[in-house]
């Protein structure tokens, strides 16, 4: 039970509270005053930090005060179904949440028993009036149609989380129920579908519309339905789900598209026509389409060149940044611009001449006058004169330009530029330029061309330039580029090409995060990453793309070893022998992405901690909560530490040296003290290495694993342990999880181990099963008086009628649910 505070649920860790709360317990204690001395207000403090079962089974039946504080109490609850037996879960029924109903603001079921207990018949959930939340963990599909009816009426019911138990074949009664909830703001839906296939689709129509705010579907969801379902939501802020939809991008002021194949994607009336009726308030419209044309009566050029009708002023007027990634026709580029009168930002990286000529003269002209920053890299054939007309129309208020250029050696004629500069450009701070091409003035070698940027304008405008050679045997061919500062560091993608490295470039770009390496070239004594690590901070690359065939693939895992936060990685070839691949195989790092310091989950590999490399920098990573530990063979030099983990999932069975345990090496990663679940995915991993684990976990309340490793020599020995006398009396363990089927012997060896069991869920060989029910519901010895929930995977539908012919005739039981969901069996009683 919580105090309200606004109306709201509260907090159950408020640390704001917890300074006053101390402070007047300490009080009590100097008085030695007794529990019942204990003002209203500070009980209410004290209940603000336990779930309100925890408050019923502690106080409820102390005396007739904290009874009636129960009873008359007018404070909103927040019901959280833990397990239980069903006995008790009846009478927290009949004495908190029956009477309690009409204040209930947020009720959470994890039991596939529990809806129907709580709400039977269905039309008793209209009593909980002040019902907000709602989440159902592990419940069947079936007969929910009646429950959702009755939702429909609760005024103040706004979020439902719903997780099915079942696999799901038709989707429609879901989502026609949950679309139906009038008031609902907020919804997630978790479903699974047998063998991974597509559901029959929802049949929706437009008299479903929801107000539904945030949406969240984890399942398979049929692609074609997601417009009739899009369709129902016109108060859609957010959606997460496995597909995205086809249009319904109204309010959509940034589009950014890669496509492919369909040549639909270069139909400019189609274009014009969704983008004018679905996406009116489009700002930037960012499109790269790699495809080609089969419709014979058009050629490509005729096609792409439809971009550029006069049409297009009505769609791209509001458009203010432009990027296009693809080639593009220099000669439908003024008609282009001629559509786009807010321009502000222009970038196209691909540029290719259709034609020998000129541009069209007759064009309209019209004033960019909001164009601050031009980035264009031309192709082959587009010469300067073709860029001098381009800037006379348009880039007068121009103040960045960055150009790629090739060929035309006009584009290094200093004097045309100058000229051009205080004539077109007035505006012009910043000038970037690389030019690729060589010099076929006999009169003049290439150094006297480029020696003419060295004059008083270029110095007083402080633009800096240099060049390099790509063959030494050709001085009149070169890169004539900038070297101004802003340039080297606004770069962000660096390309290198070549086959041969140098070791005295005196050019470093210390931004660059995405690399890309057009040929393996060869270096000179050093290694690949020691040369790269000269011209970019490899330890910042987030993006590495290789485009030669005979980039060899431990040249690219060195690389990696140098790049903790790459995210992206592409490649041409793999290019490693089958010997060698073995051998590399057992010497090589694994690589992983570090950039992880944020989440909240971690994979953690111990053969990449073996691998020593000075760029990697996280040592202490405070915000993981879940850690997840991979390979087989140990690391002792691990200097990353995790303090908060409280999950611990262990991947494999890995080794360690003789003298350091499991447990030890573990301890060096993560306080093992504080673990509330560990989960161990490999199916060798010692039985009695777990419990020597939970020597080490005393807050450990949820245990999974996936096979039961000890034989039955050893069992006995085992048993008889200090170890297993210790663990058996201090472990806390709630929930137990077996992967695999258990047999009785193992499944005695475990109630005697873990006597706190509340919910055991395991496979179990079929022959035994009757003996194994029989022993859990008995609870031999006193061990395991708290479980009363199994549940038995993977197991015939068969033996749901064997169990429940077995309670029967031997009087096991008197009071008990029974279910078989998507081939489990639950038994509650």
């Amino acid at each position: 039970m919580k105090r309200a505070q606004n109306d709201k649920i509260q907090n159950f860790n408020n640390c704001n509270k917890k300074p006053k709360l101390e402070n007047q317990i300490t009080i009590v204690n100097d008085n030695k005053s007794c529990l019942e001395n204990l003002t209203d207000e500070l009980l209410f403090e004290i209940f603000d930090y336990l779930d309100t079962y925890h408050i019923y089974k502690g106080f409820y039946y102390l005396n007739k005060r904290f009874k009636n504080i129960f009873i008359n109490s007018t404070i909103p609850e927040a019901i959280n179904i833990l397990p239980m037996s069903k006995s008790n879960f009846e009478n927290y029924y009949i004495n908190i949440i029956l009477p309690n109903r009409n204040r209930i603001n947020l009720l959470r079921l994890t039991n596939p028993f529990t809806l129907d207990a709580i709400f039977s018949p269905p039309s008793i959930i209209l009593e909980f009036i002040r019902l907000e939340i709602l989440i159902l963990d592990n419940i069947q599909s079936k007969n929910l149609s009646k429950f959702f009816y009755c939702l429909r009426s609760l005024t103040k019911f706004h979020s439902l989380t719903l997780s099915l138990a079942d696999n799901i074949e038709f989707l429609n009664d879901i989502f026609s129920n949950v679309l139906s909830l009038s008031k609902l703001k907020y919804c997630k839906i978790i479903y699974q579908t047998k063998n991974d296939e597509t559901p029959f689709s929802p049949f929706l129509t437009i008299y479903d519309r929801s107000p539904i705010e945030y949406l969240i579907i984890d399942g398979c969801f049929p692609f074609d339905s997601l417009n009739n379902l899009l369709c129902c939501l016109p108060r859609l802020r957010h959606l997460s789900m496995n597909s995205f939809p086809k249009k319904f991008f109204y309010h959509v002021q940034t589009l950014r598209l890669t496509t492919s194949g369909d040549e639909q994607y270069l139909n400019a009336k189609r274009w014009k026509k969704l983008i004018l009726s679905s996406m009116p308030y489009l700002n930037i419209f960012d499109i790269n389409h790699d495809g080609s044309i089969r419709n014979n009566n058009f050629t490509y050029h005729d096609i792409i060149n439809r971009f550029n009708s006069s049409c297009w002023l009505e769609v791209g007027c509001s458009i203010e940044y432009l990027i296009i990634n693809g080639r593009f026709p220099f000669d439908s580029l003024n008609n282009l611009l001629c559509c786009l009168p807010r321009l502000r930002h222009l970038s196209m990286d691909s540029f290719y001449k259709s034609s020998f000529r000129d541009l069209d003269e007759d064009l309209p002209l019209i004033e960019l006058k909001y164009l601050k920053y031009a980035s264009l890299k031309f192709g082959y054939f587009i010469r300067f004169d073709d860029f001098e007309h381009l800037a006379k129309k348009f880039f007068y208020h121009v103040q960045t330009l960055r150009l790629t250029t090739n060929d035309d050696e006009q584009y290094l004629n200093a004097k045309r530029w100058q000229k051009l500069i205080v004539s077109v450009m007035p505006y012009l701070c910043i000038f970037d330029i690389n030019h690729h091409g060589s010099i076929q003035n006999n009169n003049f070698t290439y150094h006297d061309i480029i020696n003419r940027f060295n004059s008083s304008f270029w110095l007083e405008n402080e633009w800096f330039f240099t060049h390099r050679h790509e063959w030494s045997e050709r001085l009149d061919c070169g890169i004539f580029y900038s070297i101004n500062q802003y340039r080297l560091n606004s770069i962000k993608h660096l390309s290198i090409y070549g086959k041969q490295a140098t070791n005295n470039s005196v050019s470093y770009f210390p931004n660059v995060t995405q690399l890309t390496i057009e040929h393996y070239f060869k270096t000179f004594g050093d290694s690949i990453p020691k040369t790269l690590n000269r011209l970019i901070p490899l330890k910042q690359l987030t993006k590495l793309i290789i485009k030669s065939y005979d980039f060899p693939f431990i040249v690219i895992v060195k690389l990696l070893r140098c790049t903790p936060k790459l995210t992206t990685l592409k490649f041409d070839s793999f290019v490693l022998d089958e010997m060698n691949m073995k051998l590399f195989e057992q010497n090589c790092g694994i690589f992983y992405s570090t950039n992880q310091y944020r989440r909240q989950e971690y994979k953690f590999h111990w053969e990449f901690e073996n691998q020593i490399c000075p760029n990697i920098q996280e040592t202490r990573l405070n915000s993981v909560k879940h850690l997840l530990i991979c390979g087989k063979q140990v690391a002792n030099n691990s200097v990353n530490y995790f303090p908060n983990v409280t999950q611990l999932t262990i991947e494999h069975y890995f080794k360690t040296s003789s003298d350091n345990s499991i447990s030890k090496i573990l301890n060096r990663l993560i306080p093992l003290k504080q673990l509330t679940k560990l989960i161990i995915k490999s199916y060798d991993f010692p039985f009695i290495v777990i419990v020597k684990l939970l020597h080490f976990t005393p807050k450990l309340t949820t245990l999974k694993f996936d096979s039961f490793v000890l034989d039955e020599m050893n069992m006995k020995l085992f048993e008889q342990s200090k170890l297993f006398e210790y663990v058996s009396n201090t472990n806390t363990i709630k929930n137990l999880e077996i992967r695999n089927d258990c047999l009785f012997k193992q499944i005695q060896l475990i109630v005697n181990l873990l006597p706190k069991l509340e919910y055991f869920k395991s496979g179990m060989n079929r022959k035994e099963i009757g003996n194994i029910i029989r022993f859990l519901i008995t609870k031999p010895n006193n061990k395991i008086q708290n479980l009363f929930f199994i549940c038995i995977s993977e197991t015939p539908k068969i033996c749901l009628r064997e169990i429940n012919l077995l309670i029967k005739l031997e009087n096991l039981l008197n009071d008990y649910f029974i279910k078989y969901i998507n081939r489990d069996l639950y038994l509650w009683w």
